[in-house]
């Protein structure tokens, strides 16, 4: 799911949305989903944490997740653990023993992992 692709609107719940719905049915669909964002001011976008806020209590239970952040340097490499990971346990996720957190680093400049 592609989150830059559902409207502002529908995710602040000030309009009715396809594509959020759509988006929210495909992750509640899956058995195993991968979270991902960039670090933000040493925590997960606003934007994840809009998406997920749509979704009912437990409505994770019993799916796997693996939690995904990229930042800018090794500082905030606990953000994973601190922030995303704690945010899909809140909603009955069962969280991959790792997570993973990636930086400027693991990058070449042609934008692939190193």
């Amino acid at each position: 799911v592609d989150l830059s692709k559902i409207s502002s609107e529908a995710l602040l719940l000030r309009s009715k949305d396809k594509v959020l719905n759509d988006s929210i049915e495909r992750v509640l669909d899956s058995d195993v989903i991968i979270a991902a964002t960039p670090t933000y001011r040493a925590t997960y976008t606003g934007l994840i944490k809009t998406f997920f806020d749509q979704f009912p209590e437990n409505s994770l239970s019993g799916k796997l997740v693996l939690p995904i952040q990229t930042g800018g340097s090794a500082e905030h490499a606990l953000s994973v653990e601190h922030g995303l990971t704690l945010m899909v346990r809140t909603l009955g996720a069962i969280v991959a023993n790792k997570s993973i957190y990636s930086w400027g680093e693991h990058w070449n400049e042609d934008g692939n992992p190193s």
